[in-house]
């Protein structure tokens, strides 16, 4: 035979009687077996997980528009072909001439810049650090620098012969900067 607490008894002596003077007070009879007369344990438990605020105000939250973009992150050239490296947020792409991101055509790579020809409309100049955008599937819009843009780096002598006899130097940062892209291009290749 189960055995029940002296508290857990004691608790419902007290509950009980309490409930009882309740109903002397209004003189109305207590049913000690009605789930009702006990809701507000339930309704009250602070150890209770599911437990909810007594508000029955919602907050709705807004919904945020989903917004994708594309941005030139760098161009190379190097004997096998003129590169533009984009940035889609979700993985970068090393794309060359001729081929084709969110319905652009890639129509020129230069050191600084990549023409994106639509399929209808005019051509549209993206230099390095822009970015095109859109928000919920509408229309594509050119973008300001998604990030400080770096300095482009240039492998041709083509390139390089662009630039004004008083700019500096090629410095060690653009070499960096292409070794690493060159190292990325390997590694793309291997596999």
């Amino acid at each position: 035979m189960n055995r029940m607490s002296p508290y857990i008894i004691l608790a419902l002596l007290i509950a009980g009687q309490g409930m009882a003077l309740a109903a002397n007070e209004t003189n109305k009879p207590v049913n000690l077996q009605d789930f009702n007369s006990y809701k507000i344990i339930s309704d009250r438990n602070i150890f209770n997980a599911a437990r909810s605020k007594r508000s029955t105000r919602s907050t709705v939250k807004p919904r945020q528009p989903k917004i994708e973009f594309f941005a030139l992150r760098g161009t190379l050239a190097y004997p096998k072909g003129q590169h533009a490296i984009f940035d889609t947020g979700s993985k970068e792409k090393d794309l060359k001439l001729g081929d084709e991101i969110n319905n652009y055509r890639i129509s020129q790579i230069t050191f600084d810049h990549v023409l994106l020809t639509p399929a209808k409309g005019d051509p549209i100049k993206l230099s390095i650090g822009m970015q095109m955008r859109r928000e919920d599937g509408g229309p594509w819009a050119l973008g300001g620098r998604s990030e400080p843009a770096a300095v482009p780096a240039a492998s041709s002598s083509a390139a390089s012969s662009d630039k004004p006899a008083d700019s500096p130097a090629g410095g060690s940062g653009e070499d960096e900067i292409l070794r690493r892209l060159m190292e990325k291009r390997r590694q793309q290749l291997k596999q």
